[in-house]
C-alpha cells in the first residue's frame, strides 16, 4: 500500500502493455497521453491518493482511490492474470469532476471584461466526469511479443460545474 502522489492504474497498464513503455518520444499512446489518464493527461498521476497492490500467484489485483476537494474525487480498480506466457489486464477508472486546461485560443465565448480582471493566470478548462474501462493482452512467443489494447472513454458533465472565474486549487490559476 502507498500514499501520496501515485501513477493512475491506468498509466501503469500503459507502461506495462505499449511497446514502446509510453515513451513521449517514440510511441503515439505515450506522447498524447489521454490513454493513460483515462481521457486526460492531467490524470495520469494522482495527488493525495491511496493504492493497493496484491498478488497471489499469477493471479494479481489492484485498487487507487484519489481523496479530493469539491467533489473531485477518482478511483481505479484493476484485475489481471499470467498464463503460459500470455498476460491479461483489465481496469475500471472514474474520475469525478475532473478539470482539464486547455489553451485560452481555444475558447470563444470568453468576454473582453473576463479577460481584464483575470490577469495572466487565465486559462481555458473543462470540468467532466469520465468513466473509462482498459483491457491490455499480451503474449511472449519466443523472441516475438505482440500486444493489444482497449479503452473505452466516456465522457459526461461534471456533479459540479464550474463558472468562469473560478479558482482551480490543482492548477493554481482562474477559469
Amino acid at each position: 500500500m502507498t500514499f501520496g502522489r501515485q501513477n493512475a492504474l491506468t498509466l501503469d497498464g500503459v507502461l506495462a502493455y505499449d511497446p514502446m513503455g509510453g515513451s513521449g518520444a517514440f510511441s503515439v499512446i505515450g506522447y498524447q497521453g489521454a490513454t493513460a489518464g483515462a481521457g486526460a493527461t492531467e490524470d495520469a498521476r494522482f495527488d493525495n491518493a491511496v493504492k493497493y497492490r496484491v498478488s497471489y500467484g499469477q493471479f494479481r489485483a489492484s485498487a487507487l482511490y484519489r481523496f479530493g476537494d469539491s467533489g473531485s474525487s477518482a478511483y481505479q480498480a484493476g484485475v489481471g492474470v499470467d498464463y503460459l506466457g500470455a498476460s491479461f489486464d483489465a481496469i475500471y477508472s472514474r474520475v469525478n469532476d475532473a478539470v482539464t486546461a486547455a489553451p485560452l485560443a481555444s475558447v470563444a465565448a470568453i468576454t473582453a471584461a473576463q479577460l481584464a480582471s483575470a490577469g495572466s493566470g487565465l486559462v481555458a478548462g473543462l470540468s467532466r466526469t469520465t468513466p473509462a474501462s482498459c483491457f491490455s493482452p499480451s503474449m511472449r512467443t519466443g523472441p516475438v511479443q505482440p500486444f493489444a489494447g482497449y479503452e473505452h472513454i466516456q465522457f459526461a458533465n461534471p456533479g459540479h460545474p464550474l463558472a468562469v472565474g473560478s479558482q482551480i486549487p490543482k492548477l493554481g490559476r482562474r477559469l
